[in-house]
């Protein structure tokens, strides 16, 4: 064909983990941990590519998106 090179590119992705961790000390050996996680932490939207297959009815559509935010607390003992 006559196209260009890379004319078809999906949208960019802008992913931010961020995580808070704190420490306390219980004793000399003993230490409990609060851990708070956040994975796509500003619930951006990041949609997947467009459909290459140029013999299909959603030729250069994007259908799909990746997962939204999530967060994961946890508790931590060290003995």
């Amino acid at each position: 064909g006559n196209s260009a090179r890379y004319f078809l590119t999906g949208p960019g992705q802008s992913i931010w983990n961020l995580a808070i961790h704190k420490n306390w000390k219980l004793g000399e050996e003993r230490v409990f941990q609060f851990r708070w996680e956040m994975f796509n932490a500003f619930n951006r939207a990041n949609f997947n590519n467009p459909t290459t297959n140029i013999q299909a009815g959603d030729f250069g559509l994007v259908t799909t998106a990746q997962a939204g935010r999530s967060m994961l607390f946890g508790l931590r003992f060290d003995f």
